[in-house]
């Protein structure tokens, strides 16, 4: 039940898988609105979200999120490129609220080649822009609430970043 579970989930409530007949008219139309979006997730709504494809899964994990208001998204530096950019498209689609640290800033397909001397170069082909026009190379997503994780709150077991993003949640 790929597309139904998100439905179940915010953050006063854990996620659980839910009966369609128990989803709100509203919930339904946003479901149908998802799965015109991402045809191949109703093709394929009985089947198991680990058995889809890489794409198929990424496509589930937007739906996933568009779903969900509001959302969040954890960045930190090991956001990159990929992750970059499904950032950028939930923040359009659904004001997506990043939370942690700024991320790489390196989007794009790398070319990479070879010069005299054995130094290899790698550059990106792409310009990707944010929604504002601003570049999203060398600058990377900035958080809209900023948190790094402490030595003391490793020490503790504790995810701040997690934490910070759960507060902001259910403010």
């Amino acid at each position: 039940m790929i597309g139904i579970i998100a439905l179940a989930h915010n953050a006063k409530n854990p996620p659980k898988a839910i009966d369609h007949k128990m989803i709100s008219a509203a919930a339904v139309h946003v479901l149908e609105q998802a799965f015109a979006r991402f045809p191949i997730l109703h093709e394929r709504r009985a089947q198991l979200a680990g058995t889809l494809s890489g794409g198929q899964q990424r496509q589930l994990e937007i739906a996933r999120a568009l779903l969900t208001d509001p959302t969040v998204m954890l960045i930190d530096e090991r956001t990159i490129s990929q992750a970059e950019h499904t950032g950028l498209l939930l923040q359009a689609a659904n004001k997506t609220k990043f939370v942690g640290s700024p991320t790489a800033g390196a989007n794009g397909d790398v070319t990479n080649f070879v010069v005299p001397g054995g130094i290899s170069i790698g550059f990106s082909g792409h310009d990707v822009r944010m929604a504002s026009g601003g570049q999203l190379q060398r600058n990377g997503l900035q958080p809209d609430v900023l948190v790094v994780p402490t030595l003391n709150g490793i020490r503790h077991g504790r995810d701040e970043v997690l934490e910070k993003a759960v507060e902001y949640l259910t403010q």
